[in-house]
């Protein structure tokens, strides 16, 4: 469950669970590495069949890279199976939330930021005492959550403002590219990670300003996701 390093003669083989082995003595035997790296210093020595040693600690790197890949290509199969269920069931709010999103995008992302920052360090004020844990776990959740949507709801515009004709009105197609837009954006380092926040930041403020798409923007504009004019309001006269 650890690093190992020798330095001195060993008589026997050597076998590790979770770490590296940094071998600058000499190993009268095999050396074995599951789920770790095979380092060989410049004075090292192993008189075993080393080969098998690198061959265990080389499909335990791609093993556990391949996990990693695996994990986060589920979690982005999950926001687009959420999003797609948003965008279904409750239409009418998706769309106000979108419309929010366009229509003062600089007001939702800053308020959807100071929401995360704030509530994250409210949550970790929180946790400090036994008394606040429980409700620092509940906040983690909720804010957790509550991104999660708003997330959903940046995916449905990045995909909507791609410049592809064939994603035309179709949710799936459309809520599907802009998942992969963001998939393939989070393995860049720190802009990855920096455009995930700005996204879900982006969509949380939008959640906020709307009370969770109860409140819809105000009619008019152009897009998609215009907001229905009030009942009984006259169309404005063409110019």
């Amino acid at each position: 469950g650890g690093d190992l390093v020798v330095r001195g003669d060993v008589r026997g083989d050597v076998e590790t669970f979770g770490g590296d082995v940094q071998v600058d003595g000499r190993i009268r035997g095999d050396v074995e590495t599951h789920g770790g790296r095979l380092h060989l210093g410049p004075h090292g020595q192993i008189d075993g069949d080393g080969s098998r040693a690198l061959e265990h600690a080389s499909s335990g790197g791609i093993g556990a890279a391949f996990a990693g890949f695996a994990a986060k290509l589920a979690s982005y199969v999950l926001l687009f199976l959420l999003a797609l269920g948003l965008q279904t069931l409750g239409r009418e709010r998706f769309e106000a939330l979108q419309g929010a999103m366009l229509r003062t995008p600089g007001r939702a992302g800053l308020a959807g930021g100071a929401l995360l920052l704030g509530g994250g360090l409210a949550c970790g004020v929180l946790a400090i005492t036994v008394l606040g844990l429980p409700l620092a776990a509940l906040g983690a959740l909720a804010l957790a959550t509550t991104a999660t949507v708003g997330l959903a709801a940046s995916v449905s515009i990045v995909g909507a403002v791609l410049p592809f004709e064939g994603l035309g009105r179709r949710d799936a197609a459309r809520l599907a590219a802009g998942t992969g837009v963001l998939f393939a954006a989070s393995f860049v380092p720190f802009f990855g990670g920096l455009a995930l926040f700005l996204a879900t930041a982006w969509g949380l403020g939008a959640l906020l300003l709307t009370r969770a798409g109860a409140r819809p923007t105000p009619p008019g504009g152009a897009g998609p996701y215009r907001a229905p004019a009030r009942p009984g309001a006259s169309p404005a006269e063409p110019a």
